[in-house]
């Protein structure tokens, strides 16, 4: 049986910068995310990054389909970085799966 010392569900900000700090203290990490897709989190993927590069875009002058290749550009950059922050710690198992609690404190 895998044992971990934590198990982390979302790969957003909170969830990434949690197991990279308790990873570089040499704890087994399991982090759980339901879409690759979401590395990163909310921010990075479909909120405050993609609105800023369209609306930055926009205010250029930057035709729609131009700004929207260089928007998932910055996305997948961004995602794989976030991808790799945590992939390329040996004390991190990354899990793409939906996780729930069983109970209240299980």
């Amino acid at each position: 049986m895998l044992t971990y010392d934590a198990l982390i569900i979302g790969f957003g900000k909170a969830g990434k910068t949690l197991a990279g700090r308790l990873a570089d203290e040499n704890w087994n990490v399991a982090m759980i995310e339901k879409d690759p897709n979401m590395y990163g989190g909310t921010c990075i993927n479909i909120a405050c990054i993609p609105t800023k590069v369209l609306v930055h875009d926009g205010l250029k002058g930057i035709p729609y389909t131009d700004a929207i290749e260089r928007k998932d550009r910055v996305v997948e950059k961004l995602r794989e970085k976030n991808y790799k922050s945590l992939a390329d710690n040996e004390n991190v198992t990354i899990y793409n799966s939906e996780a729930r609690f069983i109970a209240n404190k299980e």
